[in-house]
């Protein structure tokens, strides 16, 4: 990140201290500079951020550039996302009005080393086919909401049951900062 200072007539102000800092966001998100968090501008009025590594929470979140005594501030917004890939649970049956056998399960992984992220809340939600009506429900609810354990794995608990409804429907699995949109998994009531 990068802030450009300038003086009332447009005209870059070299040697301004320039302090950056970060705002966390929900559920979480934010992150850690690697270094002084002050910084003074160059001769060109720019102010160069340290590095600044995302935390093990995707989302988004601020930050901002400051001088001392100036109230206008510059805004940076910024977002930590994590991928996610089915991990099981999909392309599985069950017949109408009983419960299916295997839970679903996500993986979420983050950075560039795809390490696995845990605390990430992860919303599993019933699609109903609009065609043959087939869907299921997690007790009394078509959605349920599972925190990553330290593996990076969000686990159903075993409480889907299919209604009574032939055909296929599908399960999506979605949180804040997702690349790429929710996963889908895709299941049968027989």
């Amino acid at each position: 990140m990068s802030a450009l200072v300038t003086d009332q007539f447009g005209n870059p102000v070299p040697g301004a201290a320039v302090t950056f800092s970060v705002t966390p966001g929900l559920p979480g998100a934010s992150g850690a500079f690697a270094g002084a968090t002050t910084v003074v501008s160059g001769a060109n009025g720019i102010a160069t951020a340290p590095t600044l590594t995302a935390n093990g929470k995707p989302g988004t979140f601020t930050a901002t550039a400051a001088i001392e005594g100036v109230p206008a501030k510059a805004p940076f917004t910024l977002t930590n996302t994590a991928e996610a890939s089915l991990k099981s649970g999909t392309l599985q049956q069950a017949s109408i009005n009983t419960l299916f056998t295997s839970a679903l399960q996500a993986l979420v992984t983050g950075g560039t080393q795809s390490t696995p992220l845990a605390g990430v809340a992860v919303t599993f939600t019933v699609v109903p086919d609009l065609v043959s009506g087939a869907g299921a429900l997690f007790g009394a609810t078509n959605s349920v909401t599972i925190s990553t354990d330290s593996n990076g794995l969000a686990t159903t608990p075993l409480t889907l049951k299919a209604n009574g409804k032939k055909g296929t429907f599908n399960v999506t699995a979605n949180f804040v900062g997702l690349l790429g949109g929710p996963l889908v998994f895709t299941l049968r009531n027989d």
